[in-house]
């Protein structure tokens, strides 16, 4: 639904209608519009309730806090009109063993030195603490693909021995 309200600039751009062009531009500005609503009702809001931690000129403070909240609704924007699906793999998702070959997980750079001195010191040791969750991607720009999972960014892990 947010795609259709919000279309992407490439897709205006790859309309060949002029009067389709007129219609996405006409229904992204009157999003965008909305958009930029609720980012100064919400900055407001915020300032009011927080006017007692913020000192300084007031109608500075607003501008500063709606362009952070527009900043924070364009990113939002992008990244739920996309075509592809994120995915936070925290602990709990994670396998609770560290292995050497998995594709999703990366040792911890304070390991860096009993690594360099053996490559398999932690294989198959438990993974005690995630200090930075795997980042994943399902599917692809066109909208295929969403079972075939991509590694953004690997899961950062800390391997030792349990004392259970």
């Amino acid at each position: 639904m947010l795609r259709q309200l919000y279309p992407r600039d490439s897709i205006i751009k790859a309309t060949t209608t002029d009067s389709r062009k007129r219609t996405l531009n006409l229904t992204r500005m009157a999003t965008q519009n909305a958009i930029d609503s609720v980012c100064e009702e919400l900055a407001a809001k915020f300032h009011g309730e927080a006017s007692l931690l913020i000192m300084g000129d007031s109608i500075e403070i607003n501008k500063g806090l709606t362009a952070i909240f527009r900043i924070a609704a364009g990113l939002s924007t992008d990244l739920w009109t996309q075509k592809r699906r994120y995915e936070l793999y925290p602990m709990q998702k994670l396998p609770p063993i560290y292995e050497n070959n998995n594709d999703t997980l990366a040792a911890h750079p304070l390991h860096n030195g009993q690594l360099d001195e053996d490559s398999k010191a932690f294989h198959r040791k438990p993974i005690l603490l995630v200090t930075h969750p795997a980042l994943l991607a399902y599917g692809d720009s066109t909208g295929t693909e969403y079972s075939v999972p991509r590694v953004l960014k690997k899961a950062v892990v800390w391997m030792g021995i349990t004392t259970e």
